[in-house]
């Protein structure tokens, strides 16, 4: 009886996840992105595992409580990625063009250099297409 409930939780959980999506506006240095906005423990661990594509200009953003190093895996991603770090509002670490797994290879661990509370996964390539850099202006719209 406890193992069906667990799974109607989780399955509840998910619905309420999917139905309740938020997206915000940001503009980071000269590009603007469409994000999905995560925050919760159970959205934020399934990203953007499984998608088979993410929109050009389109992004995902990771909403974290409080300032910390907050890591990455790339488990079961279909396509690279580009993360940005955020803080108060400026970039304050990136990881580029993180590739996608071998079939049956574990994901590596990426970890922030600096505290981020924030983190912005968007299409491989994109902070070399912006020019990007550490420091740069972050705008997250509402």
């Amino acid at each position: 009886m406890k193992f069906k409930l667990s799974i109607i939780f989780i399955l509840v959980l998910a619905l309420v996840g999917c139905a309740s999506k938020k997206h915000v506006e940001l503009k980071i240095g000269n590009a603007k992105v469409k994000a999905e906005v995560v925050s919760s423990l159970v959205s934020r661990a399934q990203g953007l595992s499984g998608r088979e594509f993410l929109a050009q200009n389109q992004g995902m953003l990771f909403v974290f409580d409080e300032p910390a190093r907050y890591s990455f895996v790339m488990r079961e991603m279909k396509f690279p990625l580009d993360i940005i770090f955020i803080r108060n509002n400026k970039i304050v670490d990136f990881t580029e063009n993180l590739p996608v797994p071998e079939p049956g290879e574990d994901s590596a661990n990426y970890t922030t250099k600096e505290p981020a509370n924030y983190a912005l996964e968007v299409n491989a390539g994109f902070i070399q297409q912006h020019e990007l850099k550490v420091g740069d202006g972050v705008d997250i719209g509402r």
